[in-house]
C-alpha cells in the first residue's frame, strides 16, 4: 500500500514539472540586442564608408558614434547627430592628423594615434560646476563631447567650438607622446600647482600665477599639454600678446622668476622636447613650416569652408 502511494505521488509531481508554463508575462523580446553581446544590425551607410577610407583603413582608427548604452553609466549624455560626425571628423584628419603625418608619416601615426574616436552629443557635466570637453582612456580611446553643438550657422560659437574641440585632440594626444617619452624635469618646477584649478579665473588671474589656462595649473602634466595645444590651435601670436600682458614686476611666490619668465621658459622646453623626443621642429617658417605653421594654415582653411 505505501509503494503504491509512493509511486502516486511521483507521477503527480511528473505531471506538474511537464505541464506547459501559464503567465501573464511578456514574450521574450529578441528584436533589440543589447549592445555589444552580438546581434547587432544595421546597414552600412554612406557615412561608415567614409570613416572607413578616412580613418581605418590608413590610420587604424575607429570612429564610434552610433549610441551605446554601456559606455557612461554616470552620466546624462546624449548621442550624436549623424549629419555632425563627418564635419567633426574632417576637422580632426585635417587639423590634428595631417600635420602630424606631414611632420613624421604615417608609421609613426599607425603606432602612437589612438585607437578609437567615440562622439557624444552632449556635454559632460561634472559635480564642480564644470563640463568635460573631451577625455582619453590611456591614450588609446578618446572622447569627444558636445558634437551638436557644431553649427556653422553662428560662427563666433562655431568657431570657438571648433578650436576647442581641436585643443582637446592635440592636448589628449600631447599625453600620449609623454607617457612614450616624459616631458623634461625641469618643467616640473617652475610654477608650483595650484590645488583647485576651478577656482583660478581665464585671463589675468591665471597667466599671473604663470600658466597659459587656468586648468594648466593642475598638474605638471597638465600644463605642459596646455601649453602645446593652447599654442598649436590659438597661435604663436596670440601666446606672445598673452605673455606680454602678464606681470612682470612681481616675482611668482617662492619663486626668482615672474609670469612672464615662467611662461616663456615653459613654451622653450616643450619646444625643445618636440625636437629632442621627437625630431619634431614645432616653430618653423613660411618656406619650411613647423607644426604649429602647419596647424595653423590648415584651421584656417577649414573654417574657410564654412
Amino acid at each position: 500500500m505505501k509503494v503504491r502511494n509512493y509511486i502516486y505521488l511521483l507521477l503527480s509531481m511528473l505531471a506538474i514539472t511537464t505541464l506547459p508554463a501559464c503567465t501573464d508575462d511578456d514574450a521574450l523580446d529578441t528584436s533589440n540586442p543589447i549592445y555589444g553581446l552580438g546581434g547587432e544590425d544595421y546597414v552600412e551607410t554612406a557615412l561608415d564608408k567614409w570613416i572607413y577610407e578616412n580613418f581605418t583603413k590608413p590610420y587604424n582608427i575607429s570612429v564610434e558614434y552610433r549610441w551605446n548604452p554601456t559606455e557612461e553609466l554616470t552620466a546624462t549624455l546624449v548621442p550624436p547627430q549623424e549629419d555632425k560626425v563627418q564635419p567633426v571628423m574632417e576637422l580632426i584628419r585635417d587639423v590634428w592628423i595631417k600635420p602630424y603625418e606631414t611632420t613624421k608619416g604615417l608609421d609613426f601615426l599607425q603606432a602612437n594615434a589612438p585607437k578609437t574616436y567615440m562622439l557624444i552629443g552632449s556635454p559632460k557635466y561634472n559635480t564642480n560646476g564644470t563640463i568635460t570637453l573631451g577625455e582619453a582612456e590611456g591614450g588609446n580611446k578618446v572622447t569627444l563631447y558636445r558634437i551638436n553643438w557644431f553649427d556653422p550657422s553662428n560662427p563666433d560659437t562655431f568657431q570657438d567650438l571648433v578650436r576647442r574641440i581641436l585643443k582637446t585632440t592635440h592636448h589628449e594626444f600631447t599625453h600620449t607622446l609623454n607617457q612614450i617619452t616624459r616631458f623634461p624635469d625641469s618643467f616640473l618646477y617652475i610654477t608650483a600647482s595650484e590645488s583647485a584649478w576651478t577656482n583660478i579665473k581665464e585671463g589675468e588671474q591665471a597667466r599671473n600665477l604663470g600658466y597659459i589656462t587656468p586648468y594648466a595649473s593642475d598638474s605638471p602634466t597638465e600644463d605642459f599639454a596646455e601649453m602645446v595645444s593652447m599654442i598649436l590651435v590659438y597661435g604663436r601670436d596670440w601666446f606672445n600678446n598673452y605673455v606680454d600682458q602678464a606681470d612682470d614686476t612681481v616675482k611668482l611666490l617662492g619663486k626668482d622668476i615672474t609670469a612672464r619668465q615662467a611662461l616663456k621658459q615653459k613654451e622653450s622646453i616643450m619646444v625643445e622636447y618636440m625636437k629632442s623626443a621627437w625630431g619634431i621642429t614645432f616653430y618653423g617658417t613660411k618656406e619650411e613650416p613647423g607644426l604649429h605653421e602647419m596647424v595653423q594654415t590648415a584651421l584656417k582653411a577649414y573654417l574657410l569652408k564654412y
